[in-house]
């Protein structure tokens, strides 16, 4: 963390500067400043990230953010075997910048872990401080790639096969996950996935809003018509119990038909 501020505070006393003389890659617009491994991935991580904001924005929000609104450094190495990202909201005291770390592949510094990553800043511009943790992580889990949404859909099938099922009331109140609480993470996003089936992903987001200001029941009443958290934990179940045995029965099929 120490190394980003001091590239900031030199982006900042000199904003005509070239690239940090032990950073090759270096990009900035009126969104995003971006500190990269080379110039390549450093353009274009620019670019996706100015792609990715317009879409968080537009499915979530309803609408882009206005420019320069969440501006935001992008920290990105290049790792073969790790695949981490941080995001450090300008949500305190004395922070003007949302800051992004990221080391993973290239593939995924302009895919899946970048998305996601932005989607923790675009919220945070909109709603600071005001989201629930849950649906933050939820929110930002849906912008993962397959490997990771098929380690959370085996969780989820767990607890249906095995009927141990984790309270959503816990899920809803935690004041924090633990970046290993991986069951957690998949009952998050398994519930977003279900109430945004029921209607728009904005309408999901103010009911996370809403929920946390007035109470849960009180927010599922107003934006689902649903009586208590209780009855959407009945409902989301049947809901995961429904879509496994879809997708059991898919697999049955596919198999039956490649022999």
């Amino acid at each position: 963390m120490s190394r980003a501020i001091a590239l900031l505070a030199v982006f900042c006393l000199i904003p005509s500067a070239a690239a940090p003389a032990w950073g090759a890659g270096f990009a900035r617009n009126s969104d995003y400043i971006v500190f990269a491994d080379d110039q390549s991935l450093a353009d274009a991580v620019i670019a996706q990230a100015s792609k990715y904001r317009k879409e968080i924005a537009l499915r979530w929000l309803g609408e882009e953010l206005p420019p320069a609104v969440g501006r935001t450094v992008i920290n990105v190495t290049i790792s073969s075997d790790e695949d981490r990202g941080l995001t450090l909201p300008a949500d305190g005291p004395g922070r003007q910048l949302h800051n992004i770390w990221l080391t993973t592949s290239r593939e995924r510094a302009t895919g899946s872990t970048l998305a996601h990553e932005l989607t923790h800043a675009v919220l945070a511009t909109r709603y600071p401080r005001d989201l629930p943790v849950f649906a933050n992580e939820a929110i930002a889990n849906l912008q993962d790639d397959a490997e990771r949404s098929a380690i959370r859909h085996r969780t989820i099938s767990w607890f249906a096969r095995t009927n141990n099922w984790p309270p959503l009331r816990e899920v809803f109140e935690a004041e924090s996950i633990s970046s290993v609480d991986s069951a957690s993470y998949a009952v998050a996003s398994s519930v977003a996935e279900y109430l945004c089936t029921l209607s728009s992903e904005p309408k999901f987001l103010q009911f996370a809003i809403d929920g946390k200001r007035i109470g849960w029941d009180q927010a599922l009443r107003t934006h689902y018509k649903l009586e208590s958290v209780e009855q959407l934990q009945r409902q989301w179940q049947e809901w995961v119990l429904r879509s496994s045995a879809s997708t059991t029965a898919l697999s049955k099929n596919t198999a039956a038909q490649a022999r």
